[in-house]
């Protein structure tokens, strides 16, 4: 998962999250708090893309780290 800002000059700049799901399956429709503390994803399990079965999930984020725990 990356997260995206842009740059100066409006280049994107895509930046990696690191969340000990990653390995396991694929993040999906991320939502992060206005004060970057908190975010809500949806998680399917695998590597194949299926409708059915996503899960949702609430973390902390670490904005400075680029990182989601918890």
């Amino acid at each position: 998962m990356f997260l995206i800002s842009r740059k100066e000059g409006g280049q994107p700049l895509y930046e990696r999250i690191e969340w000990e799901l990653g390995a396991k399956g694929q993040m999906h429709r991320a939502s992060i708090s206005p004060s970057e503390k908190r975010i809500c994803f949806e998680y399917l399990a695998g590597a194949e893309f299926t409708e059915p079965g996503h899960t949702l999930y609430i973390g902390d984020f670490d904005a400075e780290k680029r990182a989601i725990t918890n």
